[in-house]
């Protein structure tokens, strides 16, 4: 049994994709959100790139401003794009669970840990 970090259903273990293997094919890992909910949001991925089409290459992340390839990012609730930005922000702003509260505390952090020696 695994929980689904998207819907908050409890499934059996082959309602997960299996997204890596160990390299002896001992253990499976498992995808984070059940097969239905990674659906759902591949269908609204699909949904939001054909109504905003990307921008020009040599566009900068809407978030960082680093010339790269860029990803739509979306809002997970209300499904809505907020802008095309880099792969690396746009894990960090999933890593730090999408809002702003997780990232204050982690600037907090950072302020808090600041040594003489950086700048």
């Amino acid at each position: 049994m695994k929980h689904c970090t998207v819907c908050g259903e409890v499934y059996e273990m082959y309602q997960f994709a299996i997204y890596r293997k160990n390299k002896d094919g001992s253990k499976n890992y498992y995808a984070r959100s059940c097969r239905s909910c990674q659906q759902d949001t591949q269908a609204v991925i699909k949904k939001l790139k054909a109504e905003n089409p990307p921008p020009p290459p040599g566009t900068p992340c809407a978030c960082c401003g680093r010339i790269d390839r860029l990803f739509i990012d979306h809002d997970h609730f209300s499904h809505k794009m907020r802008n095309w930005i880099c792969k690396n922000c746009n894990v960090g702003l999933g890593y730090l669970g999408d809002t702003e509260e997780s990232i204050e505390k982690a600037l907090n952090y950072l302020k808090r840990c600041k040594t003489r020696d950086s700048k």
